[in-house]
Protein backbone atom coordinates (compact mmCIF):
# COMPACT_ATOMS: atom_id res chain seq x y z
CA UNK A 1 0.00 0.00 0.00
CA UNK A 2 1.38 3.58 -1.38
CA UNK A 3 2.68 5.88 1.98
CA UNK A 4 0.38 9.40 0.85
CA UNK A 5 2.50 12.35 0.21
CA UNK A 6 2.81 14.86 2.65
CA UNK A 7 4.47 17.81 0.43
CA UNK A 8 1.74 20.69 0.36
CA UNK A 9 -0.15 21.50 -2.27
CA UNK A 10 1.04 24.55 -4.34
CA UNK A 11 -2.11 26.72 -3.83
CA UNK A 12 -1.14 26.56 0.03
CA UNK A 13 2.64 27.49 -0.13
CA UNK A 14 2.23 30.05 -2.38
CA UNK A 15 -0.63 31.83 0.21
CA UNK A 16 2.00 30.67 2.84
CA UNK A 17 4.76 32.61 1.39
CA UNK A 18 2.10 35.74 0.82
CA UNK A 19 1.58 36.06 4.35
CA UNK A 20 4.78 36.02 5.34
CA UNK A 21 5.57 38.65 2.79
CA UNK A 22 2.96 40.86 3.93
CA UNK A 23 4.09 40.94 7.59
CA UNK A 24 7.95 41.62 6.05
CA UNK A 25 6.64 44.36 4.22
CA UNK A 26 4.44 45.34 7.30
CA UNK A 27 8.14 44.71 9.76
CA UNK A 28 9.91 47.61 7.10
CA UNK A 29 7.66 50.15 6.90
CA UNK A 30 7.13 50.04 10.74
CA UNK A 31 10.79 50.26 11.17
CA UNK A 32 11.19 53.03 8.47
CA UNK A 33 8.46 55.13 10.13
CA UNK A 34 9.60 54.20 13.36
CA UNK A 35 13.36 55.67 11.90
CA UNK A 36 11.71 58.99 10.51
CA UNK A 37 10.61 59.61 14.03
CA UNK A 38 13.53 58.87 15.79
CA UNK A 39 15.65 61.25 12.95
CA UNK A 40 12.58 64.09 13.73
CA UNK A 41 12.89 63.90 17.30
CA UNK A 42 16.77 64.25 17.07
CA UNK A 43 16.63 67.32 14.53
CA UNK A 44 14.51 68.96 17.20
CA UNK A 45 16.14 68.49 20.19
CA UNK A 46 19.18 69.18 18.15
CA UNK A 47 17.96 73.11 16.84
CA UNK A 48 17.08 72.17 13.37
CA UNK A 49 13.61 73.23 12.40
CA UNK A 50 12.33 71.95 9.22
CA UNK A 51 9.08 73.85 8.83
CA UNK A 52 10.82 76.57 9.36
CA UNK A 53 14.08 76.30 7.21
CA UNK A 54 15.97 77.50 10.73
CA UNK A 55 19.08 75.79 11.89
CA UNK A 56 20.12 76.43 15.45
CA UNK A 57 23.56 75.37 16.86
CA UNK A 58 26.19 76.33 19.20
CA UNK A 59 29.07 75.50 17.53
CA UNK A 60 29.91 73.75 14.62
CA UNK A 61 33.25 71.97 14.50
CA UNK A 62 35.25 71.07 10.92
CA UNK A 63 38.09 68.45 11.11
CA UNK A 64 40.35 66.98 8.42
CA UNK A 65 40.39 63.53 7.48
CA UNK A 66 43.25 62.88 10.88
CA UNK A 67 40.67 65.12 12.95
CA UNK A 68 43.14 67.73 12.99
CA UNK A 69 40.30 70.39 13.98
CA UNK A 70 40.90 73.04 10.96
CA UNK A 71 37.95 75.35 11.17
CA UNK A 72 35.18 76.24 14.37
CA UNK A 73 32.10 78.08 13.19
CA UNK A 74 29.70 79.15 16.60
CA UNK A 75 28.97 81.30 19.51
CA UNK A 76 31.31 81.54 22.16
CA UNK A 77 32.51 83.74 25.02
CA UNK A 78 35.96 83.12 24.79
CA UNK A 79 37.51 83.39 21.60
CA UNK A 80 41.08 83.76 21.16
CA UNK A 81 41.77 82.34 24.99
CA UNK A 82 40.22 85.88 26.07
CA UNK A 83 37.28 84.94 28.19
CA UNK A 84 34.34 87.38 28.11
CA UNK A 85 30.79 87.76 29.99
CA UNK A 86 29.51 88.52 26.06
CA UNK A 87 28.86 85.68 23.89
CA UNK A 88 30.41 86.52 20.49
CA UNK A 89 29.56 85.02 16.72
CA UNK A 90 32.80 84.29 15.56
CA UNK A 91 34.83 82.26 12.91
CA UNK A 92 38.35 80.75 14.00
CA UNK A 93 40.33 78.97 10.97
CA UNK A 94 43.55 77.12 11.98
CA UNK A 95 45.82 74.68 10.58
CA UNK A 96 46.82 71.18 11.46
CA UNK A 97 49.12 72.27 14.20
CA UNK A 98 46.23 74.15 16.08
CA UNK A 99 48.22 77.15 14.87
CA UNK A 100 45.86 80.02 14.16
CA UNK A 101 45.30 81.40 10.91
CA UNK A 102 41.95 83.62 10.92
CA UNK A 103 39.45 84.38 13.43
CA UNK A 104 36.58 86.61 13.04
CA UNK A 105 34.60 87.35 16.70
CA UNK A 106 33.60 90.40 18.15
CA UNK A 107 34.12 93.62 17.24
CA UNK A 108 38.08 92.70 15.07
CA UNK A 109 39.62 90.07 12.54
CA UNK A 110 43.08 88.71 12.90
CA UNK A 111 45.00 87.09 10.26
CA UNK A 112 48.23 84.92 10.46
CA UNK A 113 50.88 83.67 8.15
CA UNK A 114 54.35 82.60 8.97
CA UNK A 115 55.90 85.61 10.90
CA UNK A 116 53.32 87.85 9.77
CA UNK A 117 50.40 88.75 11.31
CA UNK A 118 47.54 91.28 10.80
CA UNK A 119 45.13 92.27 13.42
CA UNK A 120 41.58 94.98 12.70
CA UNK A 121 39.03 96.34 14.85
CA UNK A 122 37.32 99.23 16.63
CA UNK A 123 40.69 99.60 18.64
CA UNK A 124 42.76 100.01 15.15
CA UNK A 125 45.22 98.29 12.83
CA UNK A 126 48.33 96.02 13.90
CA UNK A 127 50.66 94.79 11.57
CA UNK A 128 53.38 92.49 12.69
CA UNK A 129 56.66 91.11 11.34
CA UNK A 130 58.19 89.07 13.96
CA UNK A 131 61.04 87.79 11.45
CA UNK A 132 62.33 91.34 10.31
CA UNK A 133 61.17 93.14 14.12
CA UNK A 134 58.30 95.07 12.35
CA UNK A 135 55.53 96.34 13.59
CA UNK A 136 52.91 98.81 12.50
CA UNK A 137 49.95 100.43 14.37
CA UNK A 138 47.46 102.80 13.39
CA UNK A 139 44.41 103.88 15.31
CA UNK A 140 42.18 107.25 16.15
CA UNK A 141 45.09 108.66 18.48
CA UNK A 142 48.37 107.43 17.35
CA UNK A 143 50.32 106.33 14.05
CA UNK A 144 53.70 104.18 14.89
CA UNK A 145 55.70 102.47 12.88
CA UNK A 146 58.90 100.81 14.68
CA UNK A 147 61.50 98.04 14.31
CA UNK A 148 63.74 96.65 16.36
CA UNK A 149 66.51 99.34 16.20
CA UNK A 150 64.17 102.70 15.46
CA UNK A 151 60.42 104.22 15.85
CA UNK A 152 58.19 106.74 14.18
CA UNK A 153 55.40 107.86 16.10
CA UNK A 154 53.02 110.47 15.12
CA UNK A 155 50.42 111.26 18.48
CA UNK A 156 47.44 112.87 18.72
CA UNK A 157 46.87 114.84 22.19
CA UNK A 158 43.58 117.56 23.38
CA UNK A 159 45.71 120.45 22.02
CA UNK A 160 47.82 119.36 19.05
CA UNK A 161 49.93 116.75 17.44
CA UNK A 162 53.33 115.40 19.03
CA UNK A 163 56.01 114.02 16.34
CA UNK A 164 58.97 111.92 17.29
CA UNK A 165 61.21 109.55 15.35
CA UNK A 166 64.50 108.39 16.23
CA UNK A 167 66.29 104.99 17.61
CA UNK A 168 66.22 105.46 21.53
CA UNK A 169 69.37 107.64 21.87
CA UNK A 170 69.48 109.78 18.72
CA UNK A 171 65.93 111.43 18.52
CA UNK A 172 63.65 114.39 16.26
CA UNK A 173 60.59 115.37 17.44
CA UNK A 174 57.72 118.39 17.02
CA UNK A 175 55.19 119.45 19.35
CA UNK A 176 52.40 121.18 18.30
CA UNK A 177 49.84 123.22 20.41
CA UNK A 178 47.33 125.83 21.55
CA UNK A 179 49.40 128.62 20.28
CA UNK A 180 52.83 127.08 20.35
CA UNK A 181 55.49 124.88 18.15
CA UNK A 182 58.78 123.45 19.25
CA UNK A 183 61.37 121.34 17.66
CA UNK A 184 64.51 119.48 19.35
CA UNK A 185 67.00 117.93 18.59
CA UNK A 186 68.43 114.89 21.42
CA UNK A 187 71.57 112.85 21.49
CA UNK A 188 73.51 110.94 24.26
CA UNK A 189 75.49 114.32 24.56
CA UNK A 190 72.92 116.84 24.33
CA UNK A 191 69.69 118.30 22.78
CA UNK A 192 68.73 121.49 21.18
CA UNK A 193 65.52 123.22 21.33
CA UNK A 194 63.72 125.98 19.65
CA UNK A 195 60.09 127.09 20.64
CA UNK A 196 57.84 129.74 19.23
CA UNK A 197 54.67 131.31 20.48
CA UNK A 198 53.10 134.40 20.42
CA UNK A 199 56.30 136.26 22.03
CA UNK A 200 58.56 135.16 19.58
CA UNK A 201 61.39 132.36 18.99
CA UNK A 202 63.33 131.11 21.54
CA UNK A 203 66.69 128.69 20.73
CA UNK A 204 68.10 126.63 23.53
CA UNK A 205 70.84 124.30 23.96
CA UNK A 206 71.82 121.85 26.51
CA UNK A 207 74.53 119.72 27.77
CA UNK A 208 73.42 116.02 28.66
CA UNK A 209 72.46 115.95 32.63
CA UNK A 210 71.41 119.19 31.94
CA UNK A 211 67.48 120.62 31.81
CA UNK A 212 66.86 121.33 27.75
CA UNK A 213 63.09 122.32 27.70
Amino acid sequence: MATPSLTPLPVERIERLERQLAVTRLLILLSIGLNLLLVGIGLQHFGFHLASRTIEVRKIVLTDPAQHVLAVIGVDNNWDGLPSKTYYPGIEFQDEKGERKMVLFGTGVYFAEGNNSANFGFTGLDFNDKKNGTDILLNGSIFSYSTDKAQFILFHHPEGLDFTIGDGENNFGVNTGHNQVSMFVASPKGEFDITADETGARVQRSAKGQSSR
